[in-house]
């Protein structure tokens, strides 16, 4: 069943206010502020729809609704701050280079894993993925330099500065 056109810009503006310094979105007339909050993303119904804040305030701030196969990113991974300063338009590849890392890595640093199997000499090996593809960084001795490689390889690629969050707080362990 194909998705529900999104109402107007016209529709949206008679409903919704938005402030694009501090990105609160407020109901007309009542001044409700909108606020529901579910995976860390801000959303709500309007006119029995379901809707994404980021996109409304996009659209709000813009007088256009963003095109359905693009994304609004927001650039310092913060999900529910919609402030427009915080939102860009990108493609899906371009906003999985913005994502955060994963709960299963112990470490912190994404793309980075420690070989400690039958080899008898233990190492840390980098890697990226690109396109969908796996790129090999190579294989380092200590974990610092299987860092470096793989924010070489982010630049290089044109990943985020945030790509991972917390990940180049550099430790000596």
């Amino acid at each position: 069943m194909p998705a529900k056109p999104l109402p107007s810009i016209c529709e949206i503006r008679n409903n919704l206010s938005y402030d694009p310094e501090t990105g609160i979105i407020l109901r007309l007339p009542s001044g409700k502020i909108v606020s529901s909050i579910k995976n860390g993303y801000i959303r709500f119904s309007l006119m029995n729809q379901r809707m994404m804040a980021h996109r409304i305030a996009w659209a709000l701030h813009y007088g256009e609704l963003p095109p359905p196969d693009m994304e609004i990113d927001h650039i310092n991974g913060i999900r529910h701050d919609n402030r427009i300063v915080n939102l860009r338009l990108v493609s899906m590849r371009q906003n999985m280079r913005n994502k955060t890392q994963y709960r299963n890595n112990t470490h912190g640093y994404p793309g980075i894993v420690f070989e400690d199997g039958s080899r008898r000499i233990k190492q840390w090996r980098a890697q990226i993925q690109v396109d969908g593809k796996p790129i090999k960084l190579g294989s380092y001795a200590c974990k610092t330099a299987a860092i470096f490689a793989r924010k070489a390889a982010e630049i290089k690629y044109g990943f985020s500065q945030l790509a991972g969050e917390r990940k180049w707080q550099l430790c000596t362990k």
